[in-house]
């Protein structure tokens, strides 16, 4: 466990014009190479995820890395690294397109 956690840590996801509503995110905690703990949701109507990393069971500290990761209508993520209690992440996401084909 660390040294100085930080509980709770909500996580705040700010999807982007391209992420569609229910959207699934998954945010990842890594200390170093290590990763300590997994929570997933899914963008709500606003385009948002407000998630608690306490729920996943992961200890938070300052200097640990946030990776979040969009999949469905939209592909895409955000990393940053823990300086405070809490996280407001913005999505860089790109829309999921599939071509046609004819036969």
């Amino acid at each position: 466990m660390p040294d100085n956690p930080l509980l709770p840590f909500p996580v705040l996801i700010l999807g982007d014009y391209n992420s569609v509503v229910g959207d699934s995110v998954r945010v990842t905690v890594y200390s170093g190479s290590t990763a300590r703990g997994t929570i997933t949701g899914t963008l709500n109507s606003d385009k948002q995820a407000l998630l608690d990393l306490a729920n996943s069971g992961a200890s938070v500290q300052t200097g640990d890395i946030l990776t979040i990761v969009e999949t469905g209508g939209a592909i895409g993520g955000a990393s940053i690294t823990i300086s405070g209690s809490n996280a407001e992440v913005s999505l860089v996401s790109a829309a999921v397109a599939f071509p046609s084909r004819s036969l």
